[in-house]
């Protein structure tokens, strides 16, 4: 039989956010035609190293078009506000 032993690390911790990403799904440059995306993310902090990372980007009902665009700019966006919210 093993053993097993767990305890809580006070210095990390897992937080989620929800968001609405807008993008332009025309299919000519003539108009714009702008459609929202819901989406939660996943941020851990690591509170011993200072670190905030974004660990998962889940989208509710459908991916937008450039998804690795779209999760770059939430990532950026995401921390950035993070960032700012700590500083205040």
């Amino acid at each position: 039989m093993g053993r097993f032993k767990i305890e809580q690390k006070p210095f990390g911790k897992i937080e989620f956010y929800s968001g609405t990403y807008s993008s332009d799904v025309s299919e000519t440059d003539d108009e714009a035609q702008l459609r929202d995306f819901d989406f939660t993310v996943a941020v851990e902090s690591d509170l011993e190293n200072d670190m905030v990372e974004v660990t998962e980007i889940i989208w509710i009902e459908e991916q937008p078009p450039a998804l690795e665009i779209a999760e770059d700019i939430i990532k950026e966006n995401l921390l950035d506000q993070l960032h700012g919210k700590s500083k205040s």
